[in-house]
């Protein structure tokens, strides 16, 4: 099954199940003034994300959500999200280009209320301008660092490791220093090196291979 274009629940809602080879080209949109919901279920199945898009419920089963656009960068916000796959976001890591990240910007998962199961974050990082290893952008945002990720970075001397915010939240972020960070998940903290955190590319394109950063 293929399909192209935006899916917007206002005042309903909406289930969409994909079957195993389906492809899914669009946003999505819910308006929870008027009790519009969606909850997407995708099965073996590939959704190519075309803008800001907000889900009630994302269940993943060995499938692919690609928000690699070229035309924009994108956020994707889940209340819920559970089951296992792929992300695949874009980056500008050196923003401005001055050293420290100014401006810089990309594709973003945010999960609001809960997560669960196994992940990996292929990240795509526009490599045409050199970074100093000061820049630092959150590309994923969960609430309880229940769900298990790993990372594929397309970009050399770069890693992903989890930080813990004053909110509460769970942030992923994606820094191009080689010095070793520190994260906390509850009352758990442990140091972690590039190394250990992300998977090192020459080229520019999404790498093939992945390190797993455990956030239980």
């Amino acid at each position: 099954m293929a399909i192209t274009g935006s899916v917007i629940s206002q005042g309903g809602l909406i289930d969409l199940n994909f079957a195993s080879g389906s492809l899914w080209s669009g946003s999505a949109g819910s308006d929870h003034v008027n009790e519009g919901h969606i909850n997407v279920n995708l099965t073996d199945s590939q959704w190519l994300v075309a803008g800001n898009s907000e889900l009630d419920n994302l269940q993943m089963n060995h499938s692919l959500i690609d928000m690699t656009d070229a035309n924009a960068y994108s956020t994707l916000t889940v209340a819920n999200l559970s089951g296992n796959g792929d992300f695949a976001l874009r980056t500008d890591l050196a923003g401005d280009g001055d050293g420290d990240g100014v401006n810089n910007i990309g594709d973003k998962v945010v999960v609001n209320e809960s997560s669960a199961g196994d992940y990996t974050l292929f990240i795509q990082n526009r490599g045409s301008a050199a970074t100093t290893g000061n820049e630092v952008l959150t590309v994923v945002e969960t609430p309880d660092g229940v769900a298990s990720t790993s990372a594929s970075v397309s970009a050399a001397l770069s890693h992903i490791a989890p930080v813990t915010l004053s909110t509460g939240l769970t942030a992923w972020p994606f820094s191009s220093s080689p010095v070793p960070c520190r994260f906390r998940l509850g009352q758990l903290s442990r140091s972690t090196t590039a190394s250990d955190a992300s998977a090192l590319c020459s080229s520019g394109s999404i790498c093939s291979s992945s390190v797993r950063l455990p956030l239980r």
